[in-house]
């Protein structure tokens, strides 16, 4: 039926016939899109992004930060606003975020920025929180831990050495593999707090690890969880299945596909329900990740997010993409556009282009509407570029301005 309605549509020289044809992020006005802000295009599926300042958003570089971090989730709070970032100890870089990572707490005066470091929410090993308003006013976040922790951090601050030249290896047998190690455990917990400064409570299991295959190894993957809490005090979220499909390549491994999520009370873990159905059946790999979700503001069955999306060669890369729901969660469509890619507009009149854009937030206004879209980046390519110096994985959290009407 849906096939037959966008041929018809076609065939009439229109673009749209509902607010679904308009990713639910405009309305259908005869026949075309006339987007909300900050959406643009013909189906309202790309963020109009406006030119930013690199020395905005937490740790950059080009404010003299030189601790890595990795995305923001951000709340507006009485004026205030609040990111929940990913920082790696001992000055390490992205590739190092298990188990350098730690969930800390940022302040600024203004969206953009810059977000000065506040306070320590969860030691290492913490990582990708998610943090949400519930209707009773507590500050929830979730995040990746390992608890027990005790594993050893890697430290980075001495720059790594370069190694000696390698000489091929005489003919022989083949090398022997490389063994298996038990996986740690990488489960999703949930933590809150009255004030956005906490104390916080004692964290939560609410979601276990997947188990799936990486480097032909066990593995015990995230599940990447974000949440949005409804007025009634329950939830829906995503969270990442990572398969591992014979004769592709995601045999070896696991290639990650988006989940729902989904709660009758945020508070009480037990009633954590993740679907075992994916949101997306016609999903390629490498699939996609890190998805932020949020509650339509104007429609009310209207559920939106956003990924990272790994579709494509690489999984690193600096794409992201737009999902809708126009029925509570029940039915999902997912973008054929990209909302954001790797190119940032800068204030002074340049292009930055990263190799790596990935951990996308969206911060929103008090009306629910966004306004900043905040990634954890990283310049270099890593494939190519970080053989050898550790400060070449240097990662930071860029905030950029989306475009409101007058």
């Amino acid at each position: 039926m849906k096939l037959i309605l966008f041929s018809s549509l076609i065939g009439m020289g229109l673009a749209c016939s509902t607010t679904v044809d308009c990713s639910l992020n405009g309305e259908c006005v005869n026949g075309a899109c006339v987007c909300d802000s900050p959406w643009k295009g013909p189906k309202c599926e790309v963020l109009d992004r406006l030119p930013t300042d690199l020395s905005w958003g937490f740790r950059s570089p080009y404010n003299g930060g030189k601790t890595s971090s990795w995305g923001g989730s951000v709340l507006k709070i009485n004026g205030t606003y609040h990111m929940y970032s990913s920082q790696m100890e001992n000055f390490c870089g992205i590739q190092w975020w298990e188990p350098n990572s730690k969930v800390v707490h940022a302040v600024s005066q203004n969206p953009e920025g810059p977000y000065i470091f506040s306070d320590v929410v969860s030691l290492p090993f913490t990582h990708e929180p998610t943090a949400v308003r519930a209707p009773t006013g507590e500050v929830v976040i979730y995040f990746t831990m390992r608890h027990p922790d005790g594993y050893e951090l890697t430290n980075c601050t001495e720059p790594t050495p370069t190694p000696a030249p390698v000489p091929p290896a005489p003919p022989g047998p083949p090398p022997t593999p490389t063994p298996c190690y038990p996986p740690p455990p990488r489960h999703t917990y949930m933590t809150y707090a009255t004030n956005a400064f906490g104390p916080w409570s004692e964290p939560v299991l609410v979601l276990k690890a997947n188990e799936s295959k990486w480097g032909n190894c066990p593995v015990l993957i995230d599940a990447n969880v974000a949440m949005t809490i409804r007025p009634d005090g329950s939830g829906i979220g995503i969270w990442r299945k990572c398969v591992n499909n014979n004769n592709t390549r995601c045999h070896a491994d696991c290639c990650t596909f988006p989940h729902l999520l989904t709660t009758s009370n945020w508070r009480d873990p037990s009633t954590y329900i993740p679907s075992q159905t994916p949101m997306f059946p016609d999903m390629l790999p490498y699939g996609a990740e890190d998805p932020y979700i949020w509650l339509d503001a104007k429609r009310p069955e209207g559920v939106h997010a956003i990924f990272h999306d790994e579709q494509g060669a690489t999984r690193s890369s600096a794409n992201g993409t737009h999902a809708f729901s126009p029925d509570n969660g029940k039915t999902w469509y997912y973008g054929e556009e990209h909302c954001y890619n790797g190119e940032v507009q800068q204030l002074n009149g340049t292009t930055k282009v990263f190799a790596r854009r990935e951990h996308p937030h969206l911060i929103l206004d008090d009306t629910g509407r966004p306004t900043h879209i905040t990634n954890g980046v990283q310049e270099a390519d890593q494939s190519v570029d970080c053989f050898t110096d550790a400060q070449c994985y240097r990662s930071y959290t860029l905030v950029q301005p989306l475009k409101q009407q007058e």
